[in-house]
């Protein structure tokens, strides 16, 4: 499933940049334990993240694994998030991403 939402975001928002562009494409798959996320950042420093990892009450993939590596890398902005998995749990991390993060679609 994720793979198949990564190759439609990859061909969806990266085709043109990515044939007019001598920038690398970067891809990162964080290791949320269920679920996934994806970091995808095009040549031109837009940023796709594909799923939020699992949460529960004890544990919030977003806020644990997602936000610390996006604050690393100096990451504020995400333009596009998208939500493979249909799931309450698989959507979770969407809250916490919303409050400490700038989302654009």
């Amino acid at each position: 499933m994720a793979i198949a939402a990564l190759s439609v975001a990859l061909f969806w928002f990266g085709k043109n940049i990515l044939a007019s562009s001598q920038k690398p494409l970067k891809i990162t798959c964080l290791d949320v334990g269920k679920g996934e996320a994806i970091f995808i950042q095009l040549p031109h420093k837009q940023n796709i993240l594909l799923g939020t990892g699992y949460s529960s009450e004890k544990f919030n993939s977003a806020e644990f694994v997602i936000a610390p590596f996006l604050y690393k890398k100096g990451i504020r902005r995400i333009e596009h998030l998208i939500i493979p998995r249909p799931q309450t749990e698989f959507r979770a991390g969407l809250n916490y991403l919303k409050e400490n993060f700038s989302i654009r679609n």
